[in-house]
């Protein structure tokens, strides 16, 4: 089976007014960057390539090259504008497409042009590529281990027991919705957000009581989330290093935790 490979992917890098030849009036267009992405599991991580770039009006869905908004101009007294969809919204900044006649048509002042800002290395999302999936095996490893299993002869099972596993899961699955946010992020200062709902998801879980027999697992998997926000706290800093390092210490947890499990419902 291949789990690796390649895909084309499209991203919105811009935003702002035009003059469309196919509409022959001034209106709203998006600015397209169109990628090529390694894949792995077919989730795009790491853009290996750039394709091109495209402008869509978004009345008639028409594309056109990127070249087209050096023709701007005015109708009715109306101006095009672009702002670029690779700033955060605190230090967007709009730029004014001037009218054909200018000496200058065309000015964007592009997050390159701003004061640098703290961006992100694409090769980040790496650190967190398959972060939650081995612990997202465990427990499904549990779930089709008792399925297939009598609860009523195991010594560790019950409502407690499920109840336990339902609540952790679910704080499992918000992670796995934060990790999907990854994608979009441009900034070190956009993973504070998901450090401080990473910090929530470690306080919820450590409140959570497990029966006794889980107590081991509860406390691989307290200590798999607590990880998990360190991590994203260290990313939002800038602390690349320190994020890997705590990377591999949430995988070293996680086969932990799969481990345990195998050892706790083994035979059932």
């Amino acid at each position: 089976m291949i789990i690796w490979g390649s895909k084309g992917k499209s991203k919105t890098i811009g935003t702002g007014t035009f003059y469309c030849p196919h509409c022959k009036s001034h209106q709203l267009f998006k600015h397209e960057e169109v990628s090529k992405y390694f894949t792995l599991y077919f989730i795009p991580l790491i853009k290996t390539e750039k394709l091109g770039e495209y402008i869509e009006c978004q009345t008639c869905f028409k594309t056109f090259k990127p070249e087209v908004l050096q023709y701007g101009r005015q109708v009715d007294g109306g101006m095009d504008t672009y702002s670029s969809g690779l700033q955060s919204t605190s230090s967007s900044v709009q730029s004014t497409i001037q009218p054909h006649t200018s000496t200058h048509p065309y000015t964007q002042t592009s997050y390159q042009q701003a004061s640098q800002p703290d961006k992100l290395y694409s090769f980040v999302k790496v650190i967190f590529g398959l972060v939650g999936a081995i612990f997202i095996f465990s427990i499904f490893y549990y779930l089709s281990s008792s399925a297939s299993s009598d609860s009523n002869s195991s010594m560790c099972a019950g409502q407690a027991v499920d109840r336990w596993f339902d609540q952790s899961y679910a704080i499992l699955e918000d992670s796995d919705a934060d990790y999907e946010l990854i994608d979009s992020i441009q900034y070190y200062s956009d993973f504070s957000p998901l450090a401080s709902r990473a910090e929530n998801r470690y306080s919820e879980h450590k409140r959570l009581e497990a029966p006794a027999c889980l107590q081991e697992i509860k406390n691989l998997s307290d200590q798999y989330f607590f990880t998990e926000w360190k991590m994203y706290q260290a990313a939002s800093q800038g602390d690349l290093d320190v994020a890997v390092d705590y990377e591999t210490e949430m995988v070293s947890i996680a086969d932990q935790i799969v481990l345990e499990m195998d050892s706790l419902f083994e035979g059932q």
